[in-house]
């Protein structure tokens, strides 16, 4: 066990749920704060809203027992996370729900740590493991993020797709290539410009620190993904197989 006590800031409306959980993921692309956004492509806000409110929907029905909203401190205009954006967000459009725990994973760069990073965020508050993962995000994503879950182990995943783009199914063809060859994004020209782009603050994840287990694992992945490598060669460490 890790000893780690959960920021209330980071709970919404009430004690932790107990027995088996049913995690859903939302994947952010955008800062918000104070009525202002803070992203590359403000002409899919309107999607990003969609996205809010479908995943709160799942959420208040009772389809998933968790809402993890996933998104790094990306954006040089503002310290803040995306998730904290996309939950003040929420809040400052009167949709938070009393009685219903939403958590917030604060690190992630790309897709695959927002799946990687909410397991992790889910172990850190919970000391358990979802017994099942639902990703919501862009529908061209959907064919990618189910390669991620094969390669991380996620149990019984599924993938919710809101928002669509023109030129979809290259998109798609594009992103589910990668997500085969180069999983961590280490071999394209643009790798390294663009985690610093996306990391501008210099936030360090902590996620090694919860305990010896999951400081292995990354010690693991680090190498894997150095060399450009598979997430599916750390697979035996991974706590939630």
């Amino acid at each position: 066990m890790s000893g780690f006590k959960p920021p209330r800031t980071h709970l919404r409306g009430g004690i932790k749920v107990k027995g088996e959980k049913r995690l859903l993921i939302l994947h952010c692309y955008c800062v918000y704060h104070r009525g202002n956004f803070y992203t590359e492509y403000p002409e899919f806000i309107q999607t990003y809203e969609n996205q809010l409110r479908e995943a709160l929907w799942y959420l208040n029905t009772g389809s998933y027992d968790i809402l993890m909203i996933s998104g790094g401190y990306t954006k040089s205009e503002a310290e803040k996370s995306e998730a904290r954006g996309m939950l003040d967000w929420a809040e400052d459009s009167g949709l938070i729900t009393k009685g219903k725990i939403i958590l917030l994973e604060e690190y992630a760069r790309d897709s695959l740590e927002n799946l990687l990073f909410s397991m992790c965020r889910f172990y850190q508050f919970f000391e358990e493991f979802p017994k099942e993962v639902g990703s919501l995000t862009w529908k061209f994503n959907e064919g990618r993020h189910e390669i991620f879950a094969r390669k991380l182990r996620l149990p019984n995943f599924r993938l919710i797709p809101v928002g669509e783009r023109e030129g979809e199914k290259e998109i798609a063809k594009k992103w589910v290539k990668l997500a085969m060859d180069d999983p961590f994004y280490q071999k394209q020209p643009d790798s390294k410009e663009k985690y610093l782009r996306r990391d501008p603050w210099k936030r360090a994840h902590p996620y090694a620190q919860i305990n010896e287990d999951f400081r292995k694992l990354f010690i693991k992945l680090t190498e894997i993904k150095e060399r450009g490598g598979n997430p599916e060669e750390a697979a035996d460490l991974f706590p939630w197989k």
